[in-house]
């Protein structure tokens, strides 16, 4: 930086501190392989919301220094922590990509070419979606090919072409468009090695079933929205979630409508929730009452589930085991 002609020296950077949780790896389910051995998998995942350059309002983020708002500085450290962690699989949100449309135009920013250079540099493969027509940001998901391969290509969903229109409460003005707001879910079908990094071939090839010394996994990430107000949104946003990964996974793979077993799933992003919240209330136990307080009077049934492939408990939080009070802090939100 440079200051009436003379170099002055960037602000100290702020260090994060982490909480190490290395003894309490997630575990997909254990095979033996024909001799008779056990395979374990553990797999590292990282799940990042990047803020889009576009959304870095300086009147939102007073908290933050200008200089690390600056895409030049964030993209450089985001890729040095992915370089330092080295995740197997990685969920990101808020990423920008370049469509064509008038937004992306405007606006100018393509984190996801960025992401794309950078990460197939060190071995990643991965996909991105919008979250919406004309919308300027969406979710990616990127996973190592040495540790595994695509079973089924990417695929998307929009929230809002799948959530049912509200009902309208008693005394409130109607407002068919509250369910509207775009989002996606983005998700594959993997076959993870459960060995070691050893190199898959590069060229995309669709299996139907993993080998005997491999796993499926299904990778998801999503973004909810993001308004307080709107919880119910949250929460039907949830259940459109769990519903599309369950209507997927059945077409795709038929016998995991009897063996969810079959198929185990990772779930990352943005939620926009609280742990004591409606929406991850429904993830964990599969069910929530119809007049739960967070719905606000906008649904009608008596209960709002998950497919029974993921409800009573079989969701496991990976903060859970940790204790963390709480995963954002800032001097307006803790």
């Amino acid at each position: 930086m440079l200051h009436r002609g003379k170099e002055t020296p960037s602000p100290p950077v702020h260090v994060r501190l982490w909480v190490p949780v290395e003894d309490r790896h997630v575990r997909v389910k254990d095979k033996e392989d024909q001799t008779g051995d056990i395979l374990h998998s553990t797999f590292r995942v990282m799940q990042y919301n990047v803020l889009a350059p576009s959304y870095r309002r300086p009147t939102s983020k007073k908290h933050c220094p200008k200089h690390a708002m600056a895409w030049g500085y964030r993209g450089e450290n985001i890729m040095a922590e992915i370089r330092h962690f080295n995740p197997t699989f990685l969920c990101l949100q808020e990423v920008e990509g370049y469509d064509g449309s008038p937004a992306s135009q405007f606006y100018g920013n393509n984190t996801d070419e960025f992401f794309r250079k950078h990460l197939s540099r060190l071995g990643y493969e991965g996909c991105y979606y919008p979250r919406g027509p004309g919308e300027i940001d969406g979710c990616s998901l990127y996973w190592k090919s040495s540790r595994a391969r695509v079973v089924r290509p990417p695929h998307a969903v929009q929230y809002a072409n799948i959530i049912p229109r509200p009902s309208c409460p008693p005394g409130r003005r109607d407002d068919p468009r509250r369910y509207m707001e775009n989002g996606v879910i983005v998700f594959t079908v993997l076959e993870v090695n459960n060995i070691k990094d050893n190199d898959y071939p590069l060229q995309k090839t669709y299996h139907t079933s993993p080998s005997p010394q491999s796993t499926l996994l299904c990778l998801v990430t999503t973004h909810l929205y993001w308004d307080p107000s709107k919880s119910d949104l949250k929460i039907m946003q949830c259940r459109a979630l769990m519903q599309s990964i369950t209507h997927y996974l059945i077409k795709e793979f038929p016998e995991f409508e009897h063996n969810p077993d079959l198929i185990s799933v990772i779930i990352a992003g943005d939620f926009n929730s609280k742990p004591k919240s409606g929406a991850f209330k429904l993830l964990r136990e599969g069910s929530i009452p119809g007049d739960h307080h967070e719905m606000r009077g906008y649904v009608h049934e008596e209960d709002i589930s998950i497919p029974e492939q993921f409800s009573g408990y079989k969701l496991k939080s990976a903060y859970a085991p940790v204790g963390h009070p709480f995963t954002n802090y800032t001097n307006t939100f803790k």
